[in-house]
């Protein structure tokens, strides 16, 4: 096709989450304050967290609370990752012994705290050539 010489299309890997409680609702209010779907919310904070994964943060590792959280007020999403953004999470996951899902989760409550905080955009200014 034209245009698309030397280009690879990117495969996508769909991805069933379901988030409860708390995390349900964070991204049920923050993807409605940044004019994004749940799911786009979802995506975005993957790619996010994979961006993220080699800096020093703390928080960058999933913290085992998540797994007693109450799933009470349930957000089911099925969300589209690319194939490199899935492979990262699951070799993360892997690492912390840890669910892909659960991995999503931290990620987008890390995601909704730094959007929160402001960070991101220090981040994305910080970023921009001069």
């Amino acid at each position: 096709m034209p245009g698309t010489r030397g280009r690879r299309s990117a495969t996508k890997r769909e991805v069933a989450l379901t988030l409860g409680g708390f995390a349900g609702t964070a991204v049920e209010t923050m993807a409605e304050r940044q004019s994004l779907s749940p799911q786009e919310l979802v995506s975005l904070a993957a790619e996010y967290y994979v961006a993220e994964r080699n800096t020093p943060r703390t928080s960058s590792r999933g913290p085992r609370w998540l797994d007693e959280l109450d799933d009470r007020g349930t957000v089911k999403l099925e969300i589209e990752l690319r194939g490199e953004t899935w492979e990262a999470l699951r070799e993360r996951a892997r690492e912390e012994r840890t669910t892909v899902e659960r991995l999503l989760e931290h990620a987008t409550l890390q995601l909704i705290a730094d959007i929160d905080s402001g960070r991101v955009t220090t981040r994305v200014a910080q970023d921009e050539p001069e």
